[in-house]
């Protein structure tokens, strides 16, 4: 019966964990390479395989650590290890297509957001121009009154009522 070992996939330049396979065992257990690994996993998809690392261990070997433990990071071949039940756990670092995605919809939500103000602006603008269409309409009846009142102080004034 075949026995296959866990693998730890890190990324080679920050050490920084990315997915650990666990060790396997059974008549239709096979092992699987690293392109392999690249394509099944969601983790390691997308991600430029000469950036990511990994640690083959022993079937059986840190047995006790990968129950007890999560592998935070990889450096210089040797696992940095934390407790799972450590308050200091290690952030679960989503996958980068689901960063970018992430990304993505919150640059939508600024664009969104950026129009939205655009408009209220551009409405604002709008509406005082309406203001001062009718100011001037106003101002222009005004004129005209004033007008028409000193035409008529004229003509009192010359007697010609």
């Amino acid at each position: 019966m075949p026995n296959i070992g866990a693998k730890i996939y890190f990324s080679n330049v920050t050490g920084e964990v990315l997915k650990v396979v666990s060790e396997k065992s059974g008549p239709w257990v096979i092992d699987t390479s690293f392109r392999e690994d690249m394509r099944s996993y969601p983790e390691l998809q997308g991600l430029d395989e000469g950036e990511i690392g990994v640690v083959k261990i022993d079937y059986g070997d840190h047995a006790e650590d990968l129950l007890t433990q999560i592998p935070v990071s990889v450096k210089k071949g040797v696992i940095q290890w934390v407790p799972i039940d450590s308050p200091a756990e290690a952030p679960q670092t989503k996958p980068f297509s689901e960063r970018l995605a992430n990304v993505e919809t919150e640059a939508v939500s600024t664009m969104m957001a950026i129009t939205d103000a655009y408009e209220s602006q551009l409405a604002a603008d709008t509406n005082r121009e309406g203001e001062t269409v009718v100011t001037m309409m106003g101002l222009s009846e005004a004129y005209e009154m004033i007008l028409s009142l000193q035409a008529r102080i004229e003509i009192l004034e010359r007697g010609d009522a």
